[in-house]
């Protein structure tokens, strides 16, 4: 009888155990799930599916993580993010090992942006479609939460909308965050996606874009004479004021990071009817040496031509210098001033000075305008 009951009791203990461990894999294997449903995207539109017939332009990123000259970049990045853990940590503390794969979740798998030019509009409204590769569902629900609490929070045909002032307006469509710069245009969009009356194309002709492999590209119509006031605000001679390209004329543009230190770029006018080539080629010139001037305060090597081709105005750009441009943005992140506004230089004291000697130096931190 001993035995019988030891038996039993044993069997008894063994079933407890067998139960307990099947509990806790099925909550080891829950929280997995959910980890992994929370960190995958979900459901998501083609970001390009946000253009319209009656969109002015449009710019389209892709998966810049796949993208060889960016993965060369972001090594330089972690390169410098890891010696300011080595200058900046105590040296018990862990090391968090970093990977190019580590951006994957921060970068964007797609990006589309374009330009609406609604009645009433000063300036074109953008409006972007952004597509993460994951952890979109508690982003997705911390601004469902931001828009029910806020005051006056508002809601279009059943998608909450979170107005961050009056010049950022963010919704998301399934898994995808659209943010506009104007809540008209915000709701364009959303009714193009609603009602099914996308294009998911570009807004201009197919020779409007330069061509070749770009890691970006876009461009934008004349409509209204919108291309002509751009011209005209990056002119400073005011003699684009006066100028027409033409019902026909797009601006294109692609942009390719070659490695980490190198990017390339074109500009192009096509379809120009309203002016010579010579005169649209030097209105491009205009455009490339303002850009380039932003360029060169940090410090950028740009080396540009701008030529008539196929009755059109075609610039070609080479940027250098990245590489030391991203470890100057590391030096000056803590000084809330781009590289470009600062100098350093090495000031003498004035020899007047009693108590200091005339040949003591030091340096001085100078900011332009100061």
């Amino acid at each position: 009888m001993v035995h019988a009951t030891d038996s039993k009791g044993s069997g008894c203990l063994l079933k407890a155990l067998i139960g307990c461990g099947g509990l806790a894999l099925l909550a080891v294997l829950a929280m997995v799930g959910g980890c992994m449903w929370m960190a995958s995207p979900g459901e998501q539109i083609d970001t390009d599916h946000i253009t319209g017939p009656e969109s002015l332009g449009s710019a389209e990123l892709g998966d810049m993580i796949e993208d060889e000259g960016m993965q060369k970049l972001l090594e330089t990045v972690i390169q410098e993010l890891d010696e300011q853990d080595r200058k900046n940590l105590p040296a018990w503390f862990p090391r968090q090992k970093r990977s190019v794969s580590d951006f994957g979740a921060v970068l964007p798998t797609s990006i589309t942006f374009t330009l609406e030019d609604l009645p009433g509009n000063e300036d074109p409204a953008i409006v972007a479609a952004i597509n993460f590769r994951g952890w979109v569902r508690p982003f997705k629900f911390a601004i469902e939460q931001m828009t029910e609490s806020e005051e006056g929070a508002q809601s279009y045909r059943g998608n909450r909308i979170l107005a961050m002032g009056d010049r950022a307006f963010a919704s998301f469509q399934k898994g995808t965050l659209l943010v506009a710069s104007t809540l008209p245009a915000l709701q364009l969009v959303l009714d193009r996606l609603l009602d099914g009356t996308t294009t998911g194309a570009r807004p201009l002709p197919d020779d409007a874009l330069p061509t070749g492999e770009w890691d970006a590209t876009g461009g934008m119509r004349n409509d209204n004479g919108r291309l002509d006031a751009l011209l005209a605000s990056l002119d400073d001679s005011g003699e684009a004021e006066a100028l027409y390209l033409g019902d026909d004329a797009t601006l294109g543009f692609g942009l390719d990071v070659v490695d980490a230190d190198r990017a390339r770029g074109s500009v192009q006018l096509r379809g120009v009817t309203g002016i010579t080539p010579e005169l649209a080629t030097a209105q491009l010139q205009r455009m490339i040496d303002r850009f380039s001037e932003t360029f060169e305060r940090w410090d950028l090597l740009v080396s540009q031509e701008v030529a008539i081709v196929d009755g059109g105005a075609v610039a070609t750009l080479e940027l250098s210098g990245l590489q030391d441009a991203i470890l100057r943005g590391f030096d000056f992140l803590d000084l809330g001033v781009t590289p470009g506004e600062i100098r350093i230089e090495e000031v003498a004291p004035p020899a007047s000075d009693p108590d200091q000697p005339a040949s003591a130096e030091q340096p001085v931190t100078a900011i332009p305008g100061s």
